[in-house]
């Protein structure tokens, strides 16, 4: 049928709302997502949405990340400046500078700041998606 968009479109006379955009796609004729359809793709955004968006959690994502890049030099048997990363605790505790993590607040984290210029590690510093690890669990409370 000529104007469908996709197998799962009904039409159905809309009347003003001919040629409005819905989810990115063009209702030309008005041709509508069942309603059925439209909740299920609108679940599935809020899914994607929400999983991109959530904080990592320092138990699931963000101890394995520190323990394989950060914990050589800042476990809690060597605390190079001061800095114990082996638990979000101890993270939050900060070092001889300070305070490195500022929970909520990437921006003023030491700790990010110093990941995100690529200057920690300094051997071998943090690839994109691994920083972006860090970076969403320090935005999200540093929990």
């Amino acid at each position: 049928m000529a104007g469908r968009i996709f197998p799962g479109f009904v039409s159905a006379e809309i009347g003003a709302l001919r040629g409005f955009p819905l989810f990115g796609l063009n209702v030309q004729g008005g041709e509508l997502l069942r309603p059925r359809a439209v909740i299920v793709l609108a679940a599935l955004i809020s899914l994607v949405v929400a999983a991109r968006a959530r904080a990592d959690d320092f138990d699931d994502s963000v101890a394995s990340l520190l323990a394989r890049r950060c914990l050589a030099c800042h476990s809690s048997a060597e605390k190079k400046g001061g800095l114990d990363l082996s638990s979000a605790k101890s993270a939050l505790a900060g070092g001889d500078s300070g305070e490195a993590i500022a929970p909520g607040k990437p921006d003023d984290s030491l700790l990010w700041e110093r990941v995100s210029k690529r200057e920690m590690p300094p051997k071998k510093p943090l690839p994109d998606d691994e920083q972006q690890v860090l970076k969403r669990w320090i935005a999200g409370g540093a929990k």
